[in-house]
């Protein structure tokens, strides 16, 4: 059985903090992985910036409940199931992405995800596996 393991952000969706930033105004969560490579130096400094800024989980799922598929994502995903098995690895958020999951038909996700409180702050993430897009197998 063949399987196509895929990234979730820039290929099927738009990259959620990017529009997170776009709706906020607040340019610094544009940065992504390609602008600073640690991804926990970029992850606290978002999460720092959200506690700044006063954004909870609440304020992401709002802009994320705005975001549909990349043009011809689902098509592609569909063809992919007629041929193979997908994996979608993604440096996103069970948290984050779960919603965005039925507008792909449920592909297989293996993300990070998030430790939220009560009051809906994002307090820390936790990551699936240590550099885990560059841990998988490669044919």
């Amino acid at each position: 059985m063949k399987i196509c393991v895929a990234d979730l952000e820039g290929v099927f969706l738009p990259e959620i903090w990017i529009n997170v930033a776009k709706k906020t105004g607040i340019e610094e969560l544009k940065l992504t992985t390609r602008d600073i490579s640690d991804y926990d130096v970029l992850m606290t400094r978002r999460l720092a910036i959200l506690k700044e800024n006063n954004l909870k989980i609440q304020d992401i799922r709002a802009v994320i409940a705005t975001i549909e598929p990349l043009e011809g994502a689902l098509e592609t995903l569909n063809w992919i199931r007629q041929e193979s098995q997908i994996i979608i690895l993604s440096d996103t958020f069970e948290e984050f992405a779960k919603p965005l999951m039925a507008k792909l038909n449920y592909p297989t996700l293996l993300c990070h995800n998030l430790t939220i409180d009560g009051a809906g702050n994002i307090i820390h993430y936790n990551i699936r596996i240590d550099n885990q897009k560059n841990r998988r197998s490669r044919p």
